[in-house]
């Protein structure tokens, strides 16, 4: 049969072929490389067999080429089971050590008994067909029905993963490789059975051409994985891609609400598997059903429509929902398309900015009330300077005639002086309050507070310490932060009529720039002590929470609170750039939370100042727009032994000044005025005489416009309403010029 040479040699090149082939243009996949070795085992078992068959070769050279193209016949099988598994996308049954041993095992096992069967039977007649087929010449062997065996589970494993991917599979070009490949197979291996039945004649040899029904199959795979690869340009498998690609779930759902179709992102979306998913009611993963009700007759399309994931024992996930029908060529509804896209992200930005801008709506109401309150507080101190100035004045002169007198006198000012603390509260509640920035120690300054309301509060009430870790040092206003606590720790008395516990605490800690996103419309990257008042008092609800620092709020009984005690916490706590929260539930007590930033600085010694009222002499300039105000400074100064000049503005301030400049030693300058402002003033005064001693007045505390003034020269600072001590030491101490009372 020397014609079975040709064929044989034929095979060898036609494999060799599609080896290069493959490689050349499959591309550098896992099925691709599998499948070359296919071919190259092919081809190796393909060309020794041309010696096998040839009337030129003796006994000896057919039974070593026979044992030769055995390398690469027996693993043919395992291999296309290798490249099965790797076509299909099984790379973890392919990896996996249970497979290489079914693989590797076997085969050494039969190319073992081959090669030894081959040797024992070389010198005893014309050379064998592999394991000893039978010849007339040699009995049956045992291993041919084992290698028989092994290589057709092994082929017909490998063919059922290929024919139920074909129709699996999610990529249509997969779809087309793998029926290619499929139909090839079965052409070749029916074309085998047939050539089986043919040469098998009984008594006679059997001509081996299995090579030529698996070069059938090769060509088969070889064109599929080359060919179809083009594929991959058509719109169908271009939409087949974006579907695999996109980021929003998409379901195909039938008639009836059953999933029949879920893209990788649906999985993810859902949290679930193919298996839980596909085959299952929409109904079970959407809590609003009304988006699915009706999916037997309704063919209503809806778009971006907000629904949720809701399952058992997992947290709701927000989705934007979108579905339109499917329809035949004939109109007849097939199903559903539905879109999900999770917008868990963008519900939480919009919280964010929601909490955001209630924070600045908050923050730009308490600026208003606060400019509001500052103007009030502004014009109530215009008006108690007089009261108190001309109180204090008439006590002075006729205290000692007359007891009525100097008793009502002190009276109006006890009660002038209340009214002046209660301005102060609403200045600092507008950030506008008298603050003398120095470093301080936190722990001293709730150490102070503790002392004086272990005096003052029920002893049913426990008070208590606790000084973490960290840095207490922070830049502010003793008194302001001393009355900041002392209004924290009344109020939590307040709210524990039948005692309680009242702790203070202070900690510090680092904001970071990650940590501050949630806070950052009131907070920078820093170091910070935390200052927490926690009681254990009645607690609050919302709506009281809402307006706690709001002037004037309050929640006692009439009579019994002015509302400016939480107002001018809030207050004190802006001005020292810090921010305040609350955390209360009525009846679970209450906890006050200040962070204001940490100071470095080494801690400056404070000057004590004297007291009582000085004589003076000198020419002062009273200039002030308030006729009572001016009044009142010019005859108080008076009566001190000073001359005194007024103005009513600024403008009829300088004008007089550029006349009488040589007869003026100190101006006292308000700061609010019309027509030319206290500032303006000043500069105009300056022009005229370079060393002109000025002190600012202002109904405001010391502000950024009065520190301006004073950083440019100005002497000295006096708050409305002031006292006639304060008056006649300001004075004093600007001028120089102090004589005995």
């Amino acid at each position: 049969m020397e014609y079975l040479s040709y064929i044989h040699f034929f095979c060898f090149i036609a494999n060799v072929f599609l080896t290069i082939l493959i490689l050349a243009r499959g591309g550098k996949v896992r099925a691709t490389i599998f499948g070359a070795l296919l071919f190259a085992c092919l081809a190796l078992w393909s060309g020794p067999l041309v010696f096998v068959h040839s009337i030129h070769s003796s006994r000896e050279t057919a039974t070593f080429f026979l044992n030769l193209g055995s390398l690469g016949g027996i693993p043919v099988c395992p291999i296309f089971v290798a490249f099965s598994l790797a076509f299909c996308g099984m790379s973890r049954v392919l990896r996996s050590k249970w497979f290489l041993a079914l693989c590797i095992v076997p085969t050494s096992v039969l190319l073992f008994m081959q090669w030894r069967y081959q040797a024992i039977q070389v010198l005893a007649g014309p050379p064998m067909q592999p394991f000893g087929w039978p010849t007339e010449l040699t009995p049956h062997s045992v291993w041919v029905p084992v290698n028989i065996l092994y290589s057709d589970i092994s082929c017909l494993f490998a063919f059922a993963l290929i024919i139920r991917y074909s129709f699996t599979a999610r990529d249509a070009v997969k779809r087309h490789q793998a029926r290619v490949i499929s139909w090839f197979g079965i052409a070749a291996f029916a074309a085998a059975f047939f050539l089986n039945l043919l040469f098998a004649i009984p008594g006679g040899t059997f001509p081996f051409v299995m090579d030529a029904a698996f070069l059938v199959f090769a060509i088969g795979i070889a064109y599929a994985m080359t060919r179809y690869r083009l594929f991959e340009l058509t719109p169908s498998s271009a939409a087949h891609k974006i579907i695999e690609t996109m980021s929003d779930a998409l379901l195909i759902i039938t008639n009836d609400g059953i999933i029949s179709t879920a893209n990788p992102a649906a999985l993810k979306i859902f949290e679930s598997n193919e298996t839980d998913l596909v085959g299952k009611s929409v109904l079970n993963f959407l809590a609003d059903n009304r988006l699915v009700h009706g999916w037997t007759g309704s063919t209503e399309s809806f778009t971006d429509v907000e629904t949720f994931i809701s399952r058992p024992g997992k947290k709701q996930k927000p989705l934007m929902f979108s579905r339109s029908t499917l329809f035949d060529d004939a109109g007849v509804k097939q199903g559903m398309v539905c879109i999900f896209r999770d917008i868990s992200l963008r519900k939480q930005a919009e919280q964010e900015k929601r909490e955001l801008e209630t924070q600045l709506h908050q923050a730009q109401k308490m600026e208003a009330v606060g400019q509001l309150a500052g103007g009030i507080a502004h014009d109530f101190n215009n008006m108690l300077s007089p009261i108190i100035g001309y109180t204090g004045m008439l006590v002075e002169k006729f205290g000692a005639i007359d007891p009525l007198i100097e008793r009502f006198g002190h009276k109006i000012l006890d009660a002038s002086k209340s009214l002046a603390d209660l301005t102060a509260k609403i200045l600092a509640y507008a950030r506008k309050g008298n603050y003398e920035m120095a470093v301080l120690d936190v722990r001293d300054i709730v150490g102070d507070v503790v002392s004086l309301v272990e005096r003052m509060f029920d002893p049913t009430i426990r008070i208590s310490v606790r000084h973490l870790s960290g840095r207490s040092t922070v830049l502010g206003d003793r008194t302001q932060l001393q009355n900041m606590l002392l209004n924290l720790a009344l109020n939590a008395r307040d709210a524990m009529p039948g005692g309680g516990s009242l702790t203070f605490e202070t900690t510090s800690f680092v904001f970071s720039e990650k940590e501050t996103k949630p806070h950052s419309y009131f907070v920078a990257p820093g170091e910070y002590l935390k200052i927490s008042v926690i009681d254990t008092g009645t607690g609050m609800d919302e709506s009281v929470r809402a307006k706690l620092f709001e002037p004037f709020f309050t929640t006692k009984a009439k009579g019994k609170g002015t509302g400016l005690g939480l107002a001018s916490v809030y207050g004190t706590v802006k001005s020292h750039c810090g921010h305040i929260e609350v955390n209360s539930t009525p009846g679970m007590g209450s906890v006050f939370q200040i962070v204001l930033p940490i100071s470095q600085a080494a801690q400056p010694v404070k000057n004590a100042r004297s007291t009582g009222v000085c004589k003076g002499y000198g020419n002062i300039l009273v200039v002030d727009d308030e006729d009572l105000v001016r009044e009142m400074a010019a005859e108080a100064l008076s009566n001190m032994g000073y001359t005194v000049n007024t103005c009513r503005d600024g403008q009829e301030a300088i004008d007089y000044f550029r006349t009488h400049s040589d007869r003026t030693d100190l101006v006292l300058l308000d700061l609010i005025m019309p027509k030319i402002g206290g500032r303006e003033c000043f500069e105009g005064l300056l022009k005229i005489n370079p060393r002109i001693r000025v002190v600012v007045v202002s109904g405001y505390s010391l502000d950024n416009e009065a520190k301006a003034i004073l950083a440019s020269g100005a002497l000295g600072f006096l708050q409305k309403p002031f006292e006639l001590a304060a008056l006649s030491q300001t004075v004093s101490t600007a001028l120089g010029t102090t004589l005995p009372a």
